[in-house]
């Protein structure tokens, strides 16, 4: 069972939602989201952002080695990450490895920095790590879990080609993927691609994923990976696309399920992109289920609800319900979320609907265009369950 809690601290402050799951025997999973208060300038939130997350690892009882993975919001990075650099949330610290997600995706209303934490603990302390290129390699329960979370394109940058720059960042993720013992087709279990420019480049970016995926053996009659491509950027303009990756090595076939809904959203190849509506990976004392970017949609892939955004979200998710219940979970099971909006003005609407059917469930809501211009929102869960 997922256990939510609200470490909010008075009004004005950063808006602090958590997430619980431990079982008797193995490690405590913490999913922490933290989305900024009163509007301030950037140092200001970023420095409450800091003051809240340590507070909140305080109650929680976690330990500083436990982090796996941080995810940052920014509204500007162009100007945000410099200084970023030097926040405890960005460093890397070769004593504490952890994989550091940076994106430009504004975290609404009027924020500057919003966090998502991901965190491993077992008998009061942290899980063993290895620095790896890119991200970091996590030992915890017998298992072996590698995240990586900087993959941009290096050699390509001067092309500002979406397509290349796609090829050469999964030709380098498969690199990585090697050395950590694991495959593109076996184990890697969920991808996250930001596309700058979304509506110019987020096609270019989809032919060269799926001519890629075939040559490695992805295709409709196997299976593909649970993704979301959505709207992001960094501060270097010429770097179109940025892919990040969660795999885990030495996983079995039998181990994974690939979700599924047809009565209410149909196979996402029947309008020519690959990836998987979501994803479940059987770990024994826990099943992790991964939802992709998911939005109103229906089972022949035609856009629902065009320009009603509050019908959209109850689409979307009615979708998610259905897609976790292929995998015999359900929305308490929810461990945390992320929520994004094509259009900031309605957010109004849309953080109404959140706050009436899922108060306590942590979530980062941003804005963040998705790749179709009728879809007004999108959204990713996480759901853990024994």
């Amino acid at each position: 069972m997922v256990e939510t809690f609200d470490l909010s601290r008075g009004p004005g402050g950063p808006r602090v939602r958590a997430s619980r799951f431990a079982p008797p025997d193995g490690a405590a999973e913490v999913h922490l989201c933290l989305m900024p208060g009163a509007p301030a300038a950037f140092p200001r939130q970023l420095a409450e952002l800091e003051e809240a997350y340590s507070a909140a690892l305080g109650e929680l009882g976690l330990e500083e080695q436990s982090v796996v993975v941080r995810r940052l919001f920014l509204s500007d990075a162009a100007n945000q990450e410099e200084r970023l650099a030097a926040s405890p949330l960005a460093r890397r610290r070769a004593d504490n490895p952890a994989a550091l997600s940076i994106v430009e995706q504004p975290p609404l209303p009027e924020g500057r920095v919003a966090l998502w934490a991901y965190h491993l603990q077992e008998g009061g302390k942290g899980p063993a790590k290895e620095a790896r290129p890119g991200g970091v390699l996590v030992r915890s329960g017998g298992r072996v879990h590698l995240w990586t979370t900087e993959l941009p394109p290096r050699r390509t940058l001067a092309e500002a080609d979406p397509a290349a720059q796609t090829r050469e960042i999964f030709a380098d993720y498969m690199t990585e993927l090697a050395a950590a013992g694991a495959t593109l087709a076996d184990h890697v279990v969920r991808t996250w691609i930001f596309v700058d420019a979304v509506d110019l480049n987020y096609g270019k970016m989809v032919k060269a994923r799926r001519e890629l995926f075939a040559r490695e053996g992805l295709t409709e009659e196997t299976h593909y990976i649970a993704s979301t491509g959505i709207a992001g950027r960094r501060a270097d303009p010429r770097r179109i696309v940025t892919v990040e990756g969660y795999a885990v090595p030495g996983l079995r076939a039998e181990q994974v399920r690939h979700l599924e809904a047809p009565a209410m959203l149909g196979p996402t190849s029947a309008y020519g992109v690959t990836f998987e509506r979501g994803t479940r990976i059987d770990l024994g004392d826990r099943r992790h289920l991964f939802i992709s970017g998911t939005a109103s949609i229906d089972n022949r892939g035609e856009v629902l609800h065009r320009g009603d955004v509050r019908a959209q979200a109850e689409r979307t998710f009615a979708n998610i319900e259905a897609l976790l219940a292929d995998g015999g979970a359900g929305f308490a099971d929810l461990a945390q979320m992320v929520v994004y909006l094509r259009d900031p003005a309605d957010r109004e609407p849309v953080a109404a609907y959140l706050e009436e059917h899922f108060p306590r469930t942590p979530r980062i809501l941003v804005h963040a265009p998705v790749c179709r211009p009728g879809w007004l929102i999108e959204v990713e869960c996480w759901a853990t369950l024994a």
